[in-house]
């Protein structure tokens, strides 16, 4: 099972830090949207993932998944296609906004992983009803949700959702042409489900931490 990522400058990739594992032995597939068809014929590409930083103040489900974002670089050469911004705060806290997630995850909970990538449009959840119920979820964890980290997303009643193998790709809203990421694919509760919207770290607070990284790395 992969993740995703967003491409954010020609040679690195923001994506979840719990995606992690072994960096050494992944690899990054760009510009792809078909997994079952030649790389060539979508004008793809497939590099060695060489370096990943996770955000220091990560500690993973114990920790509710707070800080759940790394930067990747890859050993792409110049001029690698992209054309993404980082949300400045004002698109995560807009519950009249619809946001878009994409992947190559799992279409349903158990089910397999999609071999064509995927996309949902999921509104942005209120924030007291989504810590409310991630803070009595089934199972032996509860979790924190904390506004200024998280962003939770999807319709009350379930419909759509973000799935496993969909972590560390992209929440995010065109505008002017552009690629606006405001969230990066995290966690949830089964998939769908009524009253457990995905949730997605949020991007506007990490923004000066994404772009130091990315200048040091």
């Amino acid at each position: 099972q992969g993740c995703g990522g967003t491409l954010y400058t020609e040679n690195t990739i923001i994506t979840a830090a719990h995606c992690e594992g072994n960096s050494a032995e992944w690899i990054a597939k760009v510009h792809r949207h078909d997994l079952r068809m030649p790389e060539e014929s979508e004008q793809g590409k497939t590099y060695k993932v060489i370096k990943a930083i996770d955000h220091p103040d990560y500690k993973g489900e114990t920790d509710s998944y707070k800080n759940d974002i790394s930067i990747w670089k890859i050993d792409a050469p110049s001029g690698n296609r992209t054309n993404v911004e980082l949300d400045n705060g004002d698109y995560g806290k807009d519950q009249d906004l619809l946001l878009t997630t994409i992947g190559w995850g799992r279409t349903y909970e158990g089910g397999k992983q999609s071999p064509v990538l995927l996309e949902t449009k999921v509104p942005v959840s209120n924030y007291e009803r989504c810590a409310l119920n991630y803070s009595q979820a089934p199972g032996s964890v509860q979790y924190d949700i904390d506004n200024s980290k998280h962003i939770c997303a999807g319709y009350p009643e379930g419909q759509t959702d973000s799935c496993q193998g969909d972590s560390g790709g992209p929440l995010f809203v065109y505008e002017n042409g552009k690629q606006i990421l405001t969230g990066v694919t995290s966690f949830g509760e089964g998939c769908a489900l009524p009253d457990y919207p995905g949730v997605y770290t949020r991007v506007s607070n990490y923004s000066s931490w994404i772009k130091e990284t990315v200048k040091s790395i």
